[in-house]
């Protein structure tokens, strides 16, 4: 996101970059006064991506360095939660036989990311299979893909400990989107990461995180919205806007496909974060499954793509993320049953082999 992530966790720890007169390169980290701040020092703690480990290690051992940085002020508690908390745990690691170097260290940790060489957040593949009851899943699988620290002299190191406590304790969680050309609902890796960090802290602090979405596609005016909101608005202007889902309608096999995996990824997004509401689910099931020009469509261009829609629906009600269907769930399963009927005969005509 051109450094607006960086920026923001490093601003809301209360650090900003020391950049080098002419050059303009970032050469360091330094602490911003309370006198020149308006809310406390936040504790942040940053899941990054496969990419941004291997392009940027300068980076994510600048947000370790700054962490460290203001974890060592002798603030009050009220202004520096963050030093409050590394110092607790810290202690709380020695009083478990940790060598004093070492909690210390491990108490730092606010920097996690896969296993060197490995990419991903796990969560993805967990919700595609379906092989999931509840969010201590999703929290299990988040932990164990995402539970490696670094930081300067510290690259991949086993922490799966600390990043369970960093995200028992989270209150909010925040992404970025810096282009308006993709958004919460254009793949599965915003809902991967975001989401399963959501899920995560659901399972591990028994409660919920506050969710945010920032868009800073225009950097004179950028936003920040609830990522239900944030779902809500990308509804509005994509998912169910007829021009969208007109082009592509053009793409046939491949749009198709494109728009089954619309809506199993807004399912995934809600059984990690709880952001749909009962109508988005309404909506989508009138506008991709029961519309009559819209299932003709799928029946012609790609069965498989309206098999995969009344079935990723059939379970958001399975498991209660559609509260209230109404006879919704009948139609679903007719539909489920029609397109399995269809995909046999495609595979039947394919072979080969006459009725």
């Amino acid at each position: 996101t051109r450094g607006d992530d960086v920026s923001q966790i490093l601003y809301m720890m209360g650090a900003r970059p020391v950049w080098e007169a002419g050059s303009g390169r970032v050469i360091g980290v330094e602490v911003i006064p309370l006198a020149e701040r308006s809310f406390p020092r936040l504790d942040v703690t940053v899941r990054a991506s496969g990419l941004l480990r291997d392009a940027f290690p300068n980076l994510m051992e600048l947000i370790d360095r700054a962490t460290r940085m203001i974890a060592a002020l002798a603030e009050p508690a009220e202004v520096n939660p963050l030093a409050r908390n590394v110092a607790c745990d810290a202690a709380d690691l020695v009083r478990a036989g940790v060598p004093p170097e070492d909690a210390a260290r491990r108490a730092s940790f606010r920097v996690f990311s896969d296993r060197p060489g490995t990419y991903g957040a796990g969560v993805n593949h967990l919700l595609e299979s379906g092989d999931w009851r509840t969010a201590a899943d999703i929290a299990d699988v988040y932990v164990r893909w995402g539970g490696y620290a670094y930081g300067e002299g510290v690259h991949g190191r086993s922490g799966h400990d600390d990043f369970r406590r960093r995200l028992g304790r989270l209150d909010a969680t925040l992404k970025v989107q810096d282009s308006r050309e993709h958004d919460i609902l254009s793949g599965d890796d915003p809902n991967a990461y975001q989401g399963g960090m959501n899920a995560a802290v659901r399972a591990l602090a028994g409660r919920d995180a506050a969710s945010y979405s920032g868009d800073s596609s225009d950097p004179r005016r950028p936003k920040v919205r609830t990522t239900a909101e944030e779902a809500r608005f990308v509804f509005r202007t994509r998912v169910l806007n007829p021009r969208w889902i007109e082009g592509m309608k053009r793409h046939g096999f491949k749009g198709a496909g494109d728009l089954a995996r619309q809506v199993e990824l807004a399912c995934q997004w809600d059984a990690t974060s709880g952001i749909l509401d009962d109508w988005q689910y309404r909506e989508m099931a009138e506008t991709y499954a029961f519309a009559p020009v819209m299932r003709d469509f799928l029946k012609a261009h790609n069965p498989y793509a309206l098999h995969e829609i009344a079935e990723r629906l059939l379970e958001a009600i399975s498991r209660g993320l559609w509260e209230a269907p109404g006879d919704a769930r009948a139609g679903l399963e007719a539909l489920l049953l029609d397109a399995e009927g269809d995909i046999e005969d495609a595979v039947m005509e394919d072979r080969g082999v006459g009725n």
